[in-house]
């Protein structure tokens, strides 16, 4: 999944699906990522297989990490509710969230002014340019 996110970093949307889809299928993974694998499906052009996946993924009966719905809305530039998601996953003390501003998928929304604040909520440091 990291060559995925490395690939989706340089906007090699093709070998960025690629890895995604091989880490999301590995049973051993330790990140299954979701959320990558949909955001990379829309930036890809893949929209209608993804809103499918994400539409499928907001409706799971099993808790769904609010951070893999940030991740799967940035895939649409849908960039309120990403933050709204990961608004939430600060609420809810996820994990992943420590690494906010260090996971390169958020690069488009590190000058928002309401990622900023979230950033600071949580004492991190805030994001180089």
């Amino acid at each position: 999944m990291y060559l995925a996110m490395i690939y989706d970093a340089i906007g090699d949307y093709e070998k960025a699906l690629e890895q995604a889809r091989i880490g999301s299928a590995r049973p051993d993974s330790q990140f299954r990522g979701p959320g990558l694998l949909i955001m990379t499906l829309a930036k890809a052009g893949l929209r209608e297989e993804a809103l499918a996946r994400l539409a499928a993924l907001e409706t799971r009966a099993e808790y769904v990490a609010r951070f893999e719905l940030a991740i799967a809305h940035m895939g649409f530039a849908d960039y309120e509710r990403s933050l709204d998601h990961l608004e939430m996953a600060c609420d809810e003390r996820e994990y992943l969230m420590l690494f906010l501003p260090h996971w390169p998928m958020f690069r488009a929304i590190h000058k928002s002014p309401r990622f900023l604040k979230l950033v600071r909520r949580m004492n991190l440091p805030e994001p180089r340019p």
